[in-house]
């Protein structure tokens, strides 16, 4: 949760609003890993999670046809809330790193040089962005984080492409574009 969500917390009508907006996200996130349009390590693992409970389902209920779409939207929610998952989205990725000391471990952000947030568990979005997190565990990537990532790829392209070629900077941004290539694609 961002700075905002520390204002809502003194305000008991903000408090539900800011309520109905994380959980309706989280939904979105849910439907989204049903219809199996997330990618990243994170996004990965919340499609198969979603086409095991579709066969869970299945297989319970074989004489049903048709599995009701809220059925599966609440439980693969329950799923994501049984996994800890804390979603929150930048620009470039979607993190879902569960404040945890084993979740926390594995994050990519945290293993980064330097000092970083002064917060023990979770994130740390200080050492974090679009070189980093697209290849960590927690990442979940979709159309919009995709689209994201693909301007500015192609911003770094057409700045590689200017009058710094052969320069200190200009051999700085080329290497940056081929991390980005290999995030992005």
């Amino acid at each position: 949760m961002g700075q905002s969500s520390v204002y809502t917390k003194l305000d008991s009508g903000a408090r539900k609003g800011w309520k109905r907006v994380e959980e309706a996200f989280k939904r979105n996130i849910a439907k989204q890993a049903i219809d199996g349009t997330l990618s990243g390590h994170g996004g990965k693992g919340l499609v198969r999670d979603a086409k095991r409970l579709k066969e869970a389902i299945k297989k319970r209920f074989q004489d049903m046809l048709i599995i009701d779409p809220d059925y599966l939207l609440r439980e693969m929610v329950e799923v994501m809330r049984r996994k800890l998952l804390v979603f929150i989205p930048k620009a470039w990725v979607i993190c879902s790193c569960p404040e945890t000391v084993g979740a926390t471990r594995r994050a990519m952000c945290r293993k980064q040089p330097g000092d970083g947030t002064p917060r023990q568990l979770g994130p740390d979005f200080s050492k974090a962005g679009p070189l980093v997190c697209p290849g960590c565990i927690w990442a979940v990537e979709n159309d919009v984080t995709r689209a994201f990532a693909a301007n500015e790829r192609d911003k770094l392209r057409l700045s590689c492409a200017g009058s710094m070629s052969g320069t200190v900077l200009g051999d700085l941004q080329e290497a940056n574009l081929i991390a980005v290539m290999e995030t992005v694609g």
